[in-house]
């Protein structure tokens, strides 16, 4: 899929989407460079751990909600 015409995509929802890991919504910062607003609400996300920065994913991300997920340990989001 050609994601480059909507690589000025400014926001994005995507809540219940049994995403589980943060690598996965990682990637969406690379598929839509221009997000600054990403609803990703109601998904088992279970960590926040992983090797992708998440400046470098999404450097105009101003608004991140992540309610209702599976996060067990607080560590995971400091």
């Amino acid at each position: 899929t050609d994601f480059s015409k909507h690589e000025r995509l400014k926001r994005l929802y995507i809540s219940n989407n049994q995403l589980k890991q943060w690598r996965s919504i990682c990637a969406l910062g690379w598929l839509f460079p221009q997000l600054e607003v990403l609803i990703a609400s109601n998904n088992p996300l279970e960590s926040f751990r992983s090797d992708d920065d998440l400046q470098q994913c999404f450097p105009h991300l101003t608004t991140l909600s992540l309610d209702q997920v599976e996060i067990s340990d607080w560590q995971d989001i400091i």
